[in-house]
């Protein structure tokens, strides 16, 4: 019993005393896959799927790339971004204009 007491302090703890965390999440609302490039950072999203970032110095450039395109787009920590026909949403509102990848 001490043990698990000391297990559920334990994550109390953690939960209450850790930092604020800030993510933007980011949805592909494309037919095809995302690469994603952010700071240092790199990824590639699936159709459909999102991805979490927390960025170190907000707000960030994101830069979408996709088979045609490239998208640059600006957001900020809790910022909900979509990308989805070579447009990027920042919480809804239209963000970032697509150019032609040569």
């Amino acid at each position: 019993m001490k043990k698990f007491s000391a297990v559920v302090m334990t994550v109390l703890m953690i939960v209450f005393f850790s930092p604020n965390v800030n993510a933007l999440t980011i949805t592909n609302g494309t037919e095809e896959s995302l690469k994603i490039t952010i700071e240092k950072w790199q990824r590639r999203i699936k159709p459909g799927d999102s991805a979490t970032f927390t960025p170190t110095n907000p707000p960030v450039l994101l830069q979408f790339e996709l088979r045609n395109h490239y998208i640059p787009c600006t957001a900020n920590t809790e910022d909900n971004v979509l990308v989805k026909n070579t447009q990027c949403f920042v919480n809804g509102e239209a963000s970032g204009e697509s150019q032609v990848r040569m």
